[in-house]
């Protein structure tokens, strides 16, 4: 009976007071006890609301069904796609959003909606794969700064793949826990080229030097990554040195001398097509 006489009032209100009366019927759905009747008279009445004229109207049911992770879910769609200013709210914020519907709007919306997404307090590591293999990196950058995200030692790679270059970048995957050896060595050979090009640019060394002592380094560093790697990553590593073509034999050579026996014999492998465990009987 109230929310009939709250549907019959709210065609002659003006655009406050239905948005303050808006607001009140939204937390009365959620925290008052309702009958089963009118709480199906609220949701009706909140579904009629979708279509207030008014953004005010809008936005304040918008304020209160954001958060609510029973709000009714055609209602939070209707919402998804109201202007902007409503838009980013929910897909900030609703826990009713689903991984599915959070992929569409990394892939089909724009920057803003981007970042809401990435901001999540949640973000499956499904959701993290599709913002690292398609936007910007100051959205990345977004989600790789939020705690709450879930992202894969892969999902760490395509992003040292994709803004491996970027220096924010790699700061921050050089800070994450669980960033895999293959994509630490390849943000590390990224630094290495980017010195060498400083180098140059600031006539420290020619391009040939510069080449070389860049070289040098990444070697050097990746082979200090080495010490003490699980089998596992060891054949990750090993693997990413040969796809991105730096499985030298001048790297090789360092590997040996240096001690890194098993490195060798997991290179040797590789290279041969035979099994580790006959390389080092022959060692």
């Amino acid at each position: 009976m109230i929310v009939e006489q709250f549907l019959q009032w709210i065609t002659t209100a003006n655009p406050e007071k239905r948005a303050r009366a808006t607001h009140a019927l939204a937390r009365a759905f959620f925290v008052s006890e309702l009958s089963e009747d009118d709480c199906h008279a609220a949701e009706a009445a909140m579904t009629f609301l979708l279509d207030d004229p008014d953004v005010r109207v809008r936005f304040a049911l918008c304020d209160v069904l954001a958060e609510e992770p029973e709000a009714p879910r055609h209602i939070v769609l209707g919402l998804l796609y109201d202007v902007d200013q409503i838009s980013l709210e929910i897909v900030k914020k609703s826990p009713v959003l689903i991984d599915s519907e959070l992929v569409d709007i990394v892939a089909l919306r724009r920057k803003p909606f981007q970042m809401a997404v990435a901001g999540r307090s949640k973000v499956s590591a499904s959701v993290a794969a599709a913002i690292a293999e398609v936007c910007e990196g100051v959205v990345c950058l977004e989600l790789l700064a939020n705690p709450g995200s879930v992202i894969l030692p892969r999902t760490l790679y395509r992003l040292a793949e994709r803004f491996g270059k970027l220096e924010a970048m790699q700061q921050a995957l050089l800070q994450h826990p669980d960033l895999p050896i293959a994509a630490r060595q390849l943000v590390i050979a990224n630094m290495s080229d980017a010195l060498g090009r400083k180098a140059v640019k600031k006539s420290f060394m020619i391009a040939s030097e510069a080449k070389t002592a860049s070289r040098e380094a990444r070697e050097r560093a990746t082979l200090s990554l080495i010490r003490h790697l699980p089998d596992e990553e060891l054949t990750d590593l090993v693997v990413h040195l040969r796809d991105t073509h730096q499985m030298t034999t001048v790297l090789l050579l360092r590997a040996i001398c240096a001690g890194q026996v098993d490195f060798f014999a997991e290179a040797l492998a590789l290279l041969a097509g035979v099994d580790r465990q006959r390389i080092m009987a022959l060692l």
